[in-house]
């Protein structure tokens, strides 16, 4: 057996021989080497120490590494020494000893090399020696600190232990990078990158499987959109960058894995925080000596490599990553406790101490409170309210919220946050969300009951078949109310689940037991009156269903509670006066001396109401649903139609047969700023979920508590934390009661009727936009010097009304010549978001149209959807019309639903490549339509000047349409490719030159439909043609219709025109007006006589006739620009350039159809693409 009991041979002179002055191989045992004087000889070099110092010709002197310098003369004990007679014991060395003699990794060096720390750092140089404990501290020749080959002792700093497996994994991972030096290293051996690489556990803790009563908003994670997208990884391994700029972080949010390793940065750019999808993000062998701490927003990190950087130091906002299974720091001057921290616990733990001991963010500044209107009559009637999701303590747990302390997760920590914030907002209606049972009880009610506040409270209804001790855990709705400013007269629970079950309507509806039965929540009402001025209130606070894969649940559940509280409305118009109003004190007051005078009003009479829609309406509560979302749809407008996207194919009795309803009016009080940034702040989403809606006819809203500061966010991943106690922001909004007036339906009288086309003045309560448009001769006096649209702050429409000029500009008088007013109820548009590579417009781009989705009108989700869609199409490889105006109107044409409009887009853009065998922008450039005035004989179809709001006039008569005679001249193939030239040259260039006239983005036309001799024998023969027109209309050029007037329609048009009209999308066939032959007045009502043609009824006469003379802005030099598709690809500006001069001379005049100037050489160089 080998077990070094019996003698062992050495191996003998394998290296240097010719230094060997004495060669002994003497067959000793180890354990007991004796000459035959019974003694050891001190030339032994397997001498032991401590021991004499070895002869002056001793071969130990000459050991390997030792050749005549010896290392200050001592005994050579070292990696494949063959001086030794005897091999050394196994295990006696520390770990990584080498022994020639038993065959661990021989060396056969042919010559001599200096061991130093330089050459052999990261194999701790080979130096070994057997003694290092007390004894050899008293030998004047061994020095422990300083051991052979020149190796300091730090380096060998626990290495007595055994090497524990997350250092192993740091030298595998380390030497996995250093290997990766090659260009592209990753991309290269993709999708094999990072197999080899063991995780850790994640920081201690795993995700938690979802609950049903978690109530944590969903939003898409990293990982479940990124199959959607083409590519997701990004490798610039390899290619000597000396800086990224943060034009990378900033575009390419949507990235999970980026490589920069193997470059020279010694920067990198805090716009990295922007990267939130990153799971992979790699900066080994680089020159970095500190991480921004902007890293700390990447929270669903996995592997942070910074191997052979230059790092002192790690930022403690690392704490925030606790999904991060590797961080890489081998080779880098790290502090020592901290990289023991590493090599011993691993990640996990290095996280948990950043997260545990960081200091935290510094205190944000105090929210900004915005004054919407000045309260004028300090007596009058006002009411605060503040709306607030708490975060109960059963769902903050570390797994659920892993980036925050656990000090700052505790419960007693997090409440007493909670009620200084309610202390300090004084609100005298306060609505709290997931706040459980036992908090209500035993904290919230003792604790605001001395800051005057009553409340009223009800669990989920879960809480029902518990014992009472789970009871006390389970979550709900608290109303508190200032008790000194109001009494409650009632109070009441509206089950969601119990009411939908019980509805005669809903009996039997699978989608009812499984889909909105299961979820338990609820919403509380409580009916208040003020004690002082009798007003009262109705107060409702809840909380919608969690999960954003089911709105039709959500939108059910508001249904329901709309419905109760409709109900209740009603019953409490009726409700008897409150006699008992005088507020209870306590006779014994315990200071009497410095009691502050009594300012309590006297109790006043009680209000009556006509009906329940005129009880002011203050609603309160976290909605889980988006600005953009039904839900939101249902309050706002008082009505969902029954087939609402967010209902989707599910039945729920008349909800889903008749629509849903509801009699209040309602708005968010948000809503006059936009809505705030957000309301719930997580890693994974970040968006407005809660609100406060008041009833618009009651109440208006004064003043609201602003957004969180964006500096303080930049370095905050998500909330809770010391600060923010919930995962939620509290809302808080201030309202001044209206009082009641009769109402008075006047009509808006701007002068006499020739001046104008009588219209209903609409109604509005906030802001009434004045959009005029004046005549040609009006312009020419100067009679109108102020914008377009002009906002005036003005109360209800009244007979006499005074308008309001926007600042800075001349007041409105009712002698100014207006040709048309339109009045109607608008927010000031706003910017539009530009993308620097792609929109380069030198034309207006905010639509007159103050409508949802138009230019200058779009929410913040929107916008969002416009990146989305944009992104997703770069994805796909798109690099042409990409532009926020097309992407736009593709998205409105499908409803902003970013799949349907992507398929959109895509089917477009192959059409457009493929069409008549050389595409639409070869076709638009070389044809040439000769047969034209042969054609308009039979087939007139033409643009002719604008309308009143400045769009170009299409005319088209359909009567006169001769298929027999069309034939003889040209084909339908060619009419059909005519028509796509006319799109072509409408959106470019003509609707760029009338916005650039107007003064506003115009991206539609005005139609005049002429159907004089049109016979049910003639459409049925047309019935093809108009089908295929129709159908590239539609499709291939979306919301391009702004008005149709089809004039002259003949009787039974209603049969034709519903043949044509399943064509159309109902929103395109809600924009044409029939008119039979006495059209001429509404004609003339849209388009000014001068522009419409004689035949028409209008005054214009063009030389040769209107339907060849093409006349309108897009020929005049000062409104004309070189159409986009007139250039050659080779001059063509692809979303690079800047548009080029305006064309003069007779290149302006050259016809449209054919071949254009070229473009200018030199052209300046636009917003240049990411760099690096």
């Amino acid at each position: 057996m080998a077990d070094y009991s019996a003698y062992q041979r050495g191996a003998g002179q394998a290296f240097y021989s010719q230094h060997s002055q004495n060669i002994r191989n003497i067959p000793s045992r180890v354990r007991s080497p004796t000459t035959a004087a019974g003694r050891t000889p001190f030339p032994n070099p397997d001498t032991p120490s401590p021991s004499r110092s070895p002869g002056r010709n001793s071969p130990q002197q000459f050991a390997m590494f030792n050749q005549a310098h010896g290392h200050q003369g001592h005994n050579a004990m070292m990696n494949g020494r063959a001086g030794h007679q005897y091999g050394m014991q196994m295990s006696l060395g520390k770990p990584f000893q080498h022994n020639q003699n038993h065959q661990h990794h021989g060396h056969g060096h042919q010559q001599h090399q200096e061991h130093t720390s330089s050459t052999h750092g990261g194999q701790y140089n080979h130096q070994h020696n057997i003694s290092s404990g007390g004894m050899s501290n008293a030998q004047p020749h061994f020095a422990p600190n300083h051991l052979q080959n020149g190796t300091p002792n730090s380096v060998h700093s626990g290495l007595n232990k055994s090497t524990s497996e997350h250092y192993q994994e740091q030298q595998r991972a380390a030497q996995m990078a250093r290997d990766m030096v090659q260009s592209h290293s990753h991309a290269r051996i993709h999708p094999s990158v990072s197999k080899s690489i063991v995780g850790a556990t994640t920081s201690g803790m795993q995700k938690e499987p979802d609950k049903e009563e978690r109530n944590r908003p969903g939003a898409p994670r990293a990982e479940d959109g990124k199959n959607n997208l083409p590519w997701t990884i990004l490798d610039f391994g390899g290619q000597n960058l000396k800086v990224i700029t943060p034009t990378l972080f900033n575009h390419y949010s949507f990235l999970t894995k980026l490589y920069l390793n193997s470059n020279k940065l010694s920067y990198l750019h805090q716009a990295v925080g922007q990267l939130r999808n990153l799971t992979h993000l790699d900066l080994s062998l680089n020159n970095l000596h500190y991480l921004p701490p902007e890293t700390g927003m990447l929270v669903n990190l996995k592997q942070l490599l910074v191997f052979d950087n230059q790092l002192t130091e790690l930022p403690e906002e690392l704490g925030s990553l606790y999904q991060l299974e590797m961080l890489g720091i081998e080779g880098n001057p790290i502090p020592d406790d901290l990289k023991q921290i590493v090599m011993e616990q691993g990640t996990a733990e290095l996280i948990k101490h950043f997260r545990e001991t960081a200091a935290g963010p510094e205190a944000p500044p105090e929210r900004d409170w915005i004054v919407l209107d000045e309260i004028q009559d300090p007596a009058q009637e006002t009411v605060t309210a503040l709306s607030y999701n708490i975060l109960c303590d059963k769902y903050c747990t570390q797994s659920q919220y892993g980036y925050t302390p656990s000090s700052a997760l505790a419960w007693e920590t997090r409440r007493e946050l909670i009620l200084g914030e309610l202390k300090q907002r004084n609100a005298d209606i306060v609505c709290l969300q997931e706040i459980d049972q036992d908090s209500f009880n035993e904290y919230f009610r003792e604790k605001l009951a001395h800051y005057d506040y009553k409340g009223v409270f009800w669990p989920k209804t879960r809480a029902r078949t518990m014992a009472e001790r789970e009871a006390k855990l389970v979550d709900g709705c608290a109303i508190f109310y200032k008790n000194s400013k109001y009494v409650l007269l009632d109070k009441q629970l509206i089950d969601f689940a119990n009411t939908a079950i019980n509805r005669p309507d809903m009996k039997g509806e699978h989608d009812i037991f499984n889909r909105v039965m299961p979820r338990d929540d609820i919403g509380v009402v409580a009916f208040l009156e003020n004690r002082a001025t009798g007003s009262r209130f109705i107060v409702g606070n809840v909380h919608v269903f969690w999960n954003p894969q089911f709105t039709d649940v959500k939108l059910v559940q508001v249904a329901i509670l709309m419905e109760g509280i409709s109900k209740f409305a009603t019953k409490w118009a009726k409700f008897p006066a409150c006699k008992d109003k005088v507020v209870y004190r306590f006779t014994n007051g315990d200071d009497d001396e410095g009691k502050e005078a009594d300012t309590t009003q006297e109790p006043g009479p009680s209000k009556e109401y006509s009906d329940g829609a005129q009880i002011p309406v203050i609603l309160c509560g976290d909605f889980n649903s988006m600005p953009a979302s039904g839900v939101y749809d249902l309050i706002t407008q008082g009505t969902v139609a029954h087939s609402h996207q967010d209902l989707g194919s599910r039945k729920y009795g008349n909800f889903t047969r008749d629509g849903i309803s509801h009699p209040f009016s309602l708005k968010s009080s948000y809503s006059a700023i936009g809505e705030l940034a957000f309301t719930n702040y997580v890693p994974h989403f970040q968006g407005v979920l809660d609100y406060i809606w008041y009833s618009t006819n009651t109440l208006q809203v004064v003043g609201l508590l602003g957004d969180i500061d964006k500096d303080y966010l930049r370095r905050v991943p998500g909330f809770p934390n010391y600060h923010f106690p919930s995962d939620h922001v509290a809302l808080y909004a201030q309202y001044i009661v209206k009082g009641r007036k009769e109402k008075k339906v006047s009509e808006v009288d701007f002068g006499p009727s020739r001046d104008r086309e009588r219209r209903p003045a609409k109604r509005s309560d906030d802001l009434v936009a004045l959009q005029r448009t004046a005549s040609p001769a009006a312009k020419q006096a100067g009679h109108l010097s102020t914008p377009a649209s002009c906002y005036c702050a003005t109360g209800r429409l009244r007979h006499n009304i005074d308008i309001q000029s926007c600042a800075g500009q001349p007041p409105l008088r009712r002698t100014t010549p207006f040709t048309e007013l339109h009045i109607m109820a608008a927010p000031p548009a706003k910017e539009l978001p530009v993308d620097a590579k792609y929109d380069h417009y030198d034309y207006p781009t905010i639509s007159p149209t103050a409508q949802s989705g138009h230019p200058g009108h779009t929410t913040p989700e929107q916008d969002a959807q416009i990146f989305q869609l944009r992104s997703m199409l770069e994805q796909a490889g798109y690099t042409k019309n990409l532009d926020t105006l097309t992407l736009l109107r593709f998205l409105r044409a499908r409803k902003f639903n970013v799949e349907l409009s992507k398929k959109m887009f895509v089917d477009c853009e192959k059409w457009r490549a493929e069409y008549a065998g050389v595409g639409v922008e070869e076709l638009v450039r070389t044809f040439e339509y000769k047969e034209r005035p042969q054609v308009f004989e039979y087939y007139p179809q033409y643009y002719h000047k604008t309308d009143k709001d400045g769009r170009p006039v299409y005319i088209e008569a359909l009567g006169k349409v001769d298929l027999t005679a069309l034939g003889k001249i040209t084909s339908q193939e060619r009419m059909i490719q005519n028509l796509v030239c006319e799109y072509e040259k409408m959106a470019d260039p003509r609707l760029p030159a009338c916005s650039r006239k107007s003064g506003y983005l115009l991206e539609t036309s005005c139609s005049i439909l002429d159907l004089k001799g049109v016979g049910i024998a003639k459409a049925t023969s047309v019935y093809g043609y108009l089908g295929a027109v129709s159908a590239i209309s539609q499709n291939y050029y979306p919301e391009r219709l702004g008005k149709m007037y089809v004039i002259n329609a003949p009787w039974g048009f209603s049969g034709v025109f519903s043949m044509v009209k399943k064509f159309l999308d109902p929103v395109t066939s809600a924009k044409i007006h029939v008119l039979g032959s006495g059209y001429e007045k509404e004609l003339l009502a849209q388009i000014p006589a001068e522009n419409l043609p004689k035949q028409f009824g209008g005054k214009c006469d063009c030389e040769g006739g209107c339907q060849l003379s093409d006349a309108g802005p897009w020929w005049d030099k000062e409104w004309v620009r070189e159409p986009q598709w007139a250039k050659k690809d080779d001059d063509a500006i692809d979303n690079t350039q800047l548009p080029p001069p305006i064309v003069e001379g007779a290149a302006a005049q050259a016809p449209l159809g054919g071949q254009p100037a070229p473009a200018p050489a030199g052209a300046p160089a636009g917003a240049p693409a990411p760099q690096v």
